[in-house]
């Protein structure tokens, strides 16, 4: 069954989102993976052309972790110095996101913490911010600082599905699942080059904000007309984790 919101976005309405770092690049090196890219600007252009204020959350992905891995190779060993080398990756994946936009005719901005969060008249791009805090929690606080009652995650892995013996059913698609109970179950703490669906300070930080994460995944027929379905509050093929 293909869970839908609630209901749909006015196209006045802000739509915080992030896009996962191994949307980026390709799996297990730091090479720009060009079709995943050029879905991503489809999807921002196509948000963008129904009206909505976009605030666009990036992870750094194989990029960032290499900015890390080689912040340890000069003998830095302090984690929150570590954390900040995977941020400037997140950051730097922020700024060719926009450059990419900006080439495509796009308006398009990086987050300035001197500025307002998000811009009205262009998709304002951001990564993480605080060692020790992943970009699924940099989504769900931007949702929360904008009064949002859910946000969206699209990454490149399946959508959240059953498990049977630790092997992933990816035909058998979980269509929501209460935070609480995920979080009982299948949350692990964010470990980097690790992927989950949702970490569990992000996950913890949703259901005690009253705030729905909705996961969307690229690797399925037209996934920007999935996104938009969801945007729109029409039945979609995705996992909502609901606050509860």
């Amino acid at each position: 069954m293909s869970p839908e919101l609630d209901h749909g976005l006015s196209s006045t309405e802000l739509i915080v989102t992030k896009f996962g770092g191994s949307l980026f690049f390709k799996l297990n090196q730091p090479n720009i993976d060009p079709y995943h890219v050029n879905l991503i600007i489809r999807t921002l252009r196509a948000q963008k052309e129904q009206g909505h204020p976009i605030l666009a959350v990036v992870g750094g992905g194989t990029f960032a972790r290499t900015f890390r891995d080689t912040a340890i190779q000069f003998g830095i060993k302090d984690k929150d110095q570590l954390d900040r080398f995977g941020i400037s990756g997140t950051e730097f994946t922020a700024k060719l996101l926009v450059g990419s936009l900006e080439a495509k005719g796009v308006s398009a901005v990086v987050f300035d913490a001197a500025s307002p969060l998000y811009q009205q008249d262009a998709i304002t791009v951001r990564g993480g911010s605080v060692p020790g805090q992943t970009t699924d929690t940099v989504l769900v606080s931007s949702g929360i600082a904008t009064q949002r009652e859910f946000v969206i995650k699209i990454s490149r892995q399946p959508l959240l599905a059953r498990t049977e013996n630790g092997t992933l059913l990816n035909d058998e698609i979980v269509s929501e699942i209460p935070l609480s109970v995920y979080l009982k179950t299948i949350a692990e703490k964010h470990k980097p080059g690790i992927h989950t669906p949702l970490d569990k300070p992000a996950a913890i930080l949703a259901l005690q904000s009253h705030m729905e994460v909705v996961m969307l995944g690229m690797e399925m027929k037209d996934p920007v007309k999935n996104i938009m379905r969801c945007i729109n509050g029409e039945p979609f093929q995705g996992t909502r984790f609901l606050p509860r």
